[in-house]
Parts: structure tokens; C-alpha cells; sequence
């Protein structure tokens, strides 16, 4: 996780020309707070829904991920 963590500032900050410190600040935010939420969320769904539903939401995020990366596919070969 500190490789992506470090990578992902680099790409954050160099998608914006200028303000790269409140780019830097709102991606610290946005990662951070998806950990906190990343963490709550999974264990309220399996209480009221139970394991499958769990299951279904984690390969339901994953195909959103894959999905929006193939898409935007052109954005990411920059930085190969």
C-alpha cells in the first residue's frame, strides 16, 4: 500500500499543472477518508445483508474499477 500510496500522489500532482499542494491535500483527504469508510462500510453490509451480499458489493467495486481503467485507458498510458 505505500507503493500505490506514493505513486498515486505522483499522478495526482502531475494531472494538475498549478496548486499542487491543495492537489496533494485533497488527495491525502479523499484517500484517507475512503480507508475509514473502506473499513465501516463492508462490516454494516454484512451485518443487515450477510456474507454473499458482501461478496457481490467487493466484485461489484471491482468491475466498476475495471471498467472505468478501460475506458480512461488512453489517460493511464502516460504514465507507463
Amino acid at each position: 500500500m505505500f507503493i500505490v500510496h506514493t505513486v498515486s500522489t505522483r499522478i495526482a500532482n502531475s494531472l494538475k499543472a498549478s496548486q499542487k499542494a491543495l492537489t496533494s491535500g485533497m488527495y491525502l483527504s479523499f484517500y484517507y477518508i475512503g480507508g475509514a469508510v473502506g473499513s465501516i462500510l463492508p462490516s454494516i453490509i454484512y451485518a443487515k445483508f450477510g456474507w454473499g451480499t458482501t461478496i457481490y458489493m467487493f466484485v461489484g467495486m471491482l468491475l466498476f474499477i475495471l471498467t472505468f481503467v478501460y475506458i480512461n485507458r488512453r489517460l493511464f498510458k502516460d504514465f507507463n
